[in-house]
């Protein structure tokens, strides 16, 4: 799968779209990289300071900003619950904007966002594996949902839906409730389990 350019909006393919509901049109978001894709993917997801609507340089420091704040406020005193290995190798990874997520990292944002996150791997359907989903969910069931991309293990990009507005502006969903959006994350939920033969429900 192609790797977008930032701020480019491309229909979701198949097989990935049948994770979803098959009525709803859903798009994947490009950011920039530079190892703080994931961190970026989840401030355009969340909009964090209008992010969408910014500049590519303006994004880039938003990211940054979010990814470093999470050495301030949490792993400086909880390292050793994220698997690092001292507070100073959690720090350069953490502030260091080369340094790629990985598992932990998406289990501490998403327990200090309490959101729910599940990232989709595109490289595993490509390689034949068969397995486009990353078998491990980070929240629980009655948290809001965020769906990332992993493409080609080594990218990441928002995964939204396209919806109306009330004024009729055509916009895109990221952030998906359990309740109000509840058959979209059920289906979702169900696609997990199926394709990981594991839970993704506590």
């Amino acid at each position: 799968m192609k790797i977008l350019d930032p701020n480019v909006i491309e229909c979701l393919s198949d097989p990935f779209k049948s994770l979803f509901p098959s009525n709803l049109k859903v798009v994947r978001v490009g950011v920039l990289g530079e190892g703080s894709c994931f961190f970026l993917s989840v401030c355009a997801a969340l909009n964090k300071q209008n992010f969408l609507s910014k500049d590519e340089g303006t994004q880039r420091k938003i990211g940054n900003e979010f990814r470093c704040n999470y050495f301030d406020t949490t792993i400086q005193k909880h390292w050793q619950k994220y698997g690092y290995n001292s507070q100073n190798d959690a720090k350069q990874k953490f502030c260091n904007p080369s340094t790629w997520a990985d598992a932990s990292t998406f289990k501490l944002v998403a327990d200090q966002l309490h959101h729910r996150i599940i990232v989709i791997n595109t490289d595993a359907v490509t390689s034949g594996e068969g397995f486009p989903l990353h078998c491990e969910c980070f929240g629980n069931d009655t948290l809001p949902l965020l769906v990332i991309l992993w493409v080609n293990q080594c990218h990441f990009e928002p995964v939204g839906v396209v919806v109306a507005s009330k004024a009729a502006h055509v916009g895109v969903q990221f952030k998906f409730d359990p309740v109000k959006d509840a058959k979209l994350v059920g289906h979702l939920l169900e696609s997990f389990e199926r394709i990981c033969q594991t839970t993704c429900r506590e």
